[in-house]
């Protein structure tokens, strides 16, 4: 069976990370992502809105739906491939496969592009575009590529982390 596979930005794909969407289940609706990463594959849920038949799961972190801690390495990475205003940062995001894209909360964006630009990790320009109001495009400094540099340890060793967790739960539960 060939699996369509499912979108992913330049980087992800210079990395050799390959991402391929898996059919809907019959069963809950959900749809699933096989991400290859350096030859390990893992399965994914890509949509949060599937956990509609377990309502007291709503908003939970198990649901993969809040995933705070990564927006940060995701604002650097987008910004890495170019320089974006805020709700251009939230869409970019909103279409990277860990997100299951879902957009997360522009206000929240915002708040994290406000935090990292006190930290000197982005800067930002005013635009006036044809028609419209002025808005900042930010645009990520030397200090913003160190702290992705450092991110990319920070989520391999996650990876790890979540590979050992993962197996343990599923041990778990199946005794």
């Amino acid at each position: 069976m060939t699996l369509p596979p499912c979108r992913t930005s330049r980087r992800l794909a210079a990395s050799g990370t390959t991402a391929f969407q898996l059919p809907l289940t019959a069963r809950n609706r959900s749809v699933m992502v096989a991400l290859v990463v350096d030859g390990e594959t893992d399965l994914i849920e890509a949509s949060a809105k599937s956990m509609g038949s377990l309502p007291e799961l709503a908003g939970c972190p198990c649901t993969g739906y809040s995933l705070d801690r990564l927006i940060q390495p995701a604002i650097l990475v987008v910004l890495a491939e170019q320089p974006l205003h805020g709700y251009g940062i939230a869409e970019r995001i909103g279409r990277l496969c860990v997100f299951g894209e879902c957009k997360p909360d522009v206000s929240g964006v915002y708040r994290f592009l406000k935090e990292m630009e006190s930290r000197g990790m982005v800067t930002f320009s005013w635009q006036k575009p044809q028609g419209g109001p002025a808005r900042k495009a930010y645009q990520i400094t030397d200090s913003g590529r160190r702290c992705l540099q450092q991110w990319i340890e920070t989520l391999k060793n996650y990876r790890h982390g979540i590979s050992l967790l993962l197996k343990s739960a599923q041990q778990a539960l199946a005794e």
